[in-house]
This record gives C-alpha cells, structure tokens and sequence, in this order.
C-alpha cells in the first residue's frame, strides 16, 4: 500500500520474480486533484504546515512534491545517515536493529537506483581548486556532501517499468482502509477499501506491505486496533508515537570580509562535478564532539540570503554576495509525546482522520543553540567571515515525517521487528521513514529506499520467489 518511493521500490525489486504482486496506491497518476483532501487532519502543539501541505497522494509519492533544482529537473538532497546515527551509549531506545555495515550494503544499491553518483559523502572525493571546502582548523565542524538526484525514477522510470511487468498490477485510486486480521491476530487475511468513486474493494493477501508514509502507515494500524487498542503493532505502547520532523533554522549571518572569501563559497552551492555528479557542500559537527556532547546530529548549508538558490556560476562569474546565511538542517530525537493518533473526525471513506501532537522542546531549543553558538565560532575564527545572528522563527517544514512505526529488536519498544515485520503477525510489514527509531539528519530518502531494498529481499527469500529483479 502507497506507491511512494518506498513502495514503488518495493515492487520494482520483486519484478521478474514468481510472486504476483498488487501495489494499491490512493491517489491518481499526477499530483494535485480532490484526492488531496484525504490528507487532512489536525495540528496540535508547535506551528506546522499541516497535514496536506507536507504530503503527497499520488503516483510518485513525495517525489512530486520536492523542489531542489537538479541539472534542468525537479529532484532533492540525498545523504546517507552515518554511523552514529544508528545508535549511541545510553540511547538504547532509539538505536538501529541494523549494523551500518548491513545498512552500507543496501545503500550501495539505492544509490544506483536513485540515478546517483558514485557513494562517497566526503568532501575530499569532490574537492577541485576551484570548488574546495572551508579550513576550519581547531574546530569540530567539518566538511562533506550532499548529492542531487531527480525526481524521475520515482515519477517515471520505475512506474513505467512494472507497467510492463506481468506479475506486477498497479492500482492507482484505491484506498485502503481495513485490515481484516484472523481470530488469534497474527495473520492478516484481506485488505478493503474503496475507489474514488465510493465503490468498494477487497484483496486477499499472502503478505501485506504497508508503505503509505509515517502518518498514514500509524493510522492504518491505530485503525486496526480499535478503540480498545489490542491489534497489531500496539502491544508495545509505541504505535503512532516518536514522530520526528527535521526543523531548520535560518539565523546565521555571515559577511564575507573580502570578494574572495564569498567565492571560496563555490564548494558550498550546487555543482557538476567532473563526472555528472551533482552535489553541494555542507558543514557538519564531528560524530565524536557530537557524542562527547551529547547532541543530536545537524546539518549547516551556506549560501545568499537573496536570491535563495545561487548556483556556481553565480559565485564563479558574477559578482560574489555581499550577505550570506547559514541554514542548519537539525535532527530530532524521538518522544513519546509527539505521536500520530486517531481524532474524531472522519474523511469520505468513514476512517478517522489523523491528529499530529508535535513540539520542539525546550532540551530541543537548548542544543540547537549550543551547535549553532560551535558553528559561529569556527566560522569566524576562520578569519574570512563576520557572524553574527538575525534570529528568525524556526522552520519546522522540511516535510520529513518519521518514526511511527519504530522497528526494534525489544518488541517492548518497537511496532516492527527488525525484517519490518510488524510484531505479534506473521504476515503484515511496514517500511519506509516510520520505521525509524531515531532519524539523523539525512534527508530519508536514500534510507527509505535501502530500507525497502532490504525488504524486497527478505520477502523473496520468505516467499521462496524465483528469478530476480532487473538490473540497475
């Protein structure tokens, strides 16, 4: 269920094999359109976008809704979580059931089928006299990269390819809202739901994956628990709990104190490297300055503050801005208490409509100024930069929902196990960002995506599927 880039990938990694697959996906083949309007639901806490805004219900996903400029196209930022994002001392509640090595392995292919280039996120790799990262000697803040990719593979590559598949249906505007659950409730036997038009539909299913997104993936569930909460994934405590987002802050200012310390800039701002790869520099706070603090992960990007988007060669060929802002993309940790849960309200098709309980703490507050205060100083002990701050309200909209849905190896603490599959059932997983425990501060696409990869893989052994997916 949800033909995002979670479970288009899902489906791509099982054509050409034995198993017949249905992928149900709620929204038409293009964006927009009244189908949006089963997204609507409420915001209670912090200021946020809401629940339409921040997402897609259609082919492609999410896909259709990023907005990063890549070679002519419309695609996004992709990075890898790092090592210790997937787990820290003392922190055993939100730490990855996965090595990173594992983890690695399926990124690898991710990469590939996301039309990136080769997967190294270090700056040295990308470093050209003419586009070098920052000196920032003495201080825990380093360089690496982001790479760009298109939106295509999940617009179009991908759906044309199980077009053409026999054991693969695509089933556009079909809503899923039951799941029928055997007596004893560890087998999921059939999936209803409705077409736009109202009619109504069922599927018997072998296995049930639901991959609908952080809020819809929770709500499918919570549904499925009732009112007196015994179903699947909810014995734990933790079904629509722990949702995380990835706040940015735009109150870094930086006045390059020469035309020369603007320029140096370049490795900072989108690019073609000399391969076709394109990618942007960024800063980061070393992992062990990170854990010797105890401090969530973050992200810092530096660029105009008009125009917003300055490509290469703006800074290389034109002339070089005078005023530049410092936007930190920050990871939050998971809390109980921001949670998805069922309201009162229902959409046309009689589900309860989702309710986001969402804050950003005080703790929160507190460590965003201790990473920002580190970053101010290294940059203007660099010597090429004024800094200082213009504070501005926090950007809580990166449209990055995660963690409803935590896979875990202590079912005490977790909906999922750590193959997806939903605890207590022999037959219903979950994938994509809600299963996240903790989140980083990686845009989650590339992670989606190696998380469904490894869940494809694990079904075609489960399965005992023959023959293998294409090629990439």
């Amino acid at each position: 269920m949800g033909a995002g880039p979670a479970g288009l990938t899902v489906a791509r990694e099982l054509v050409g094999t034995s198993l017949e697959v249905l992928l149900l996906e709620s929204g038409p083949a293009d964006g927009g359109g009244p189908h949006q309007s089963l997204n609507e639901g409420e915001v209670k806490g912090a200021r946020y976008a809401g629940l339409v805004a921040t997402r897609g219900r259609h082919l492609g996903g999410s896909a259709r809704l990023w907005n990063t400029a890549v070679g002519g196209a419309i695609g996004a930022k992709y990075l890898p979580l790092e090592p210790i994002d997937l787990g820290r001392p003392g922190r055993e509640t939100d730490a990855w059931p996965l090595e990173y090595d594992e983890l690695l392995a399926h990124y690898n292919r991710a990469q590939r089928l996301c039309g990136l280039g080769p997967p190294s996120y270090e700056a040295a790799a990308w470093s050209t006299p003419a586009t070098s990262p920052l000196v920032l000697a003495g201080h825990p803040l380093e360089s690496a990269v982001y790479h760009l990719g298109p939106g295509s593979p999940f617009r179009e590559a991908i759906p044309a390819l199980l077009a053409q598949e026999n054991n693969v249906t695509l089933a556009l505007e079909r809503t899923a809202c039951v799941l029928e659950i055997e007596p004893g409730g560890r087998r999921v036997t059939r999936v209803r739901g409705y077409d736009w038009a109202g009619a109504p539909f069922s599927v018997d299913a072998g296995s049930v994956v639901l991959a609908a997104g952080a809020i819809e993936n929770a709500r499918l569930l919570l549904a499925a628990a009732g009112a007196s909460g015994d179903g699947p994934g909810n014995h734990s405590g933790w079904l629509g709990r722990g949702f995380m987002e990835h706040p940015r802050d735009r109150s870094i200012r930086l006045r390059p104190r020469d035309p020369e310390a603007a320029r140096a800039l370049a490795f900072y701002h989108r690019h073609r490297a000399a391969d076709g790869t394109i990618v942007q520099g960024r800063l980061r706070p070393a992992a062990g300055w990170l854990a010797a603090e105890d401090l969530p992960n973050a992200s810092l990007l530096l660029g105009p503050v008009r125009p917003r988007r300055a490509g290469l060669g703006r800074l290389l060929g034109g002339p070089p801005p005078d005023l530049l802002e410092g936007v930190l993309h920050l990871e939050q940790r998971p809390r109980a208490e921001n949670r998805i849960r069922l309201g009162e309200r229902q959409d046309r098709f009689g589900m309860p409509r989702p309710v986001l309980e969402w804050l950003w703490g005080p703790d929160e507050r507190e460590s965003l100024r201790r990473i920002r205060r580190m970053a101010m100083e290294a940059l203007a002990e660099s010597g090429a930069f004024d800094v200082d701050l213009a504070p501005c309200p926090l950007d809580p909209n990166a449209h990055h929902h995660a963690g409803t849905t935590r896979f875990h190896r202590d079912p005490g603490l977790a909906v999922a196990d750590p193959d997806g599959r939903v605890h207590g059932t022999d037959n219903l997983f979950v994938t994509g960002a809600s299963l996240f425990p903790s989140a980083g501060v990686a845009n989650p696409t590339l992670t989606v995506v190696a998380l469904a990869i490894r869940l494809a893989a694990h079904l075609r052994d489960r399965l005992g599927a023959t023959g293998a997916p294409p090629e990439l």
